[in-house]
């Protein structure tokens, strides 16, 4: 382990093996602690409509054969979706997800503040910024929240520059307005920045972690290479290899009150062991 506080892991989906356990493996071969998994891997939803019974805790299971920490559960759905019959579809999702989390290992379940565009959760739409947005989502968080505490659940969004929740502000005031310990926020640096205040990231990171604070559930970390004029939306790149100053991040996350996992997203496998290198070498180093 790189530092008692810290652990490296890797979304279980990004790691392309013909069967689970091959997966988590190759994960533990490389070197890391944790994972985040989505059900997708195994064939389910992304949020089920149900789970056969003894499934959460076989999946938990495999994770402990393989000395791997179940960091999150994925469960992503759009939250402000124009259809009601989709929002309620979603909720019971996560409900089956809350139920299942402690026997698969973890009690964090990530979320999505969704859109308004109807077919794609990850595209922004004009209406996002509407009052009727904003009341669909708190309406939404406030049901889901009702059944994370019965369970003893964390429900943590993440901000994304395309959903309801694009800023640190928003968070904050979906926090405040939601009023539970059992919600909190995903952080990830990219999620952070525009182009207007990338040359200004360490103080965005500094800002972000001081007002977010114990409200942090989970890290991700991934990169940015440039930015889409087309799409308006940053272009990925492996932690570490784009223009986020990753030393000066982690010096920052460092001096946060944030202990658990560090999760990498969106790396192709070529790039993990690489990634988890640099970021252990800078845990350790800062």
């Amino acid at each position: 382990m790189v530092n008692p506080i810290y652990s490296l892991g890797v979304m279980v989906r990004e790691v392309k093996r013909p069967t689970f356990d091959e997966a988590l493996e190759r994960i533990h071969d490389m070197g890391f602690e944790s994972v985040q998994f989505n059900l997708n891997v195994l064939g389910y939803a992304t949020v089920p409509e149900t789970l056969p019974p003894g499934k959460a805790g076989e999946i938990g299971a495999t994770f402990w054969a393989y000395g791997l920490n179940l960091a999150a559960i994925s469960g992503t759905f759009n939250a402000a979706h124009p259809d009601e019959a989709v929002r309620k579809a979603g909720i019971h999702g996560i409900k089956v997800l809350c139920e299942a989390a402690e026997d698969m290992g973890t009690h964090i379940i990530t979320l999505s503040t969704g859109t308004r565009d109807p077919d794609n959760l990850w595209k922004s739409h004009p209406d996002n910024t509407t009052e009727i947005a904003w009341t669909t989502l708190v309406n939404t968080m406030t049901r889901l929240i009702k059944i994370a505490e019965a369970n003893s659940v964390i429900l943590a969004f993440k901000p994304e520059a395309s959903n309801i929740v694009n800023s640190v502000d928003k968070a904050l005031r979906l926090i405040e307005q939601v009023d539970s310990e059992n919600l909190k926020v995903v952080l990830d640096p990219v999620n952070l920045v525009t182009p207007d205040t990338i040359e200004q990231q360490l103080d965005v990171f500094t800002n972000a972690f001081s007002l977010l604070s114990d409200r942090i559930a989970l890290i991700h970390l991934s990169d940015v290479a440039g930015w889409n004029e087309h799409t308006s939306e940053f272009q990925r790149a492996p932690a570490g290899k784009g223009k986020i100053n990753y030393p000066g991040f982690i010096k920052i996350l460092k001096k946060s009150v944030y202990q658990g996992p560090l999760i990498f997203q969106g790396l192709d496998e070529s790039d993990m062991k690489s990634c988890r290198d640099m970021i252990s070498d800078l845990l350790i180093k800062s």
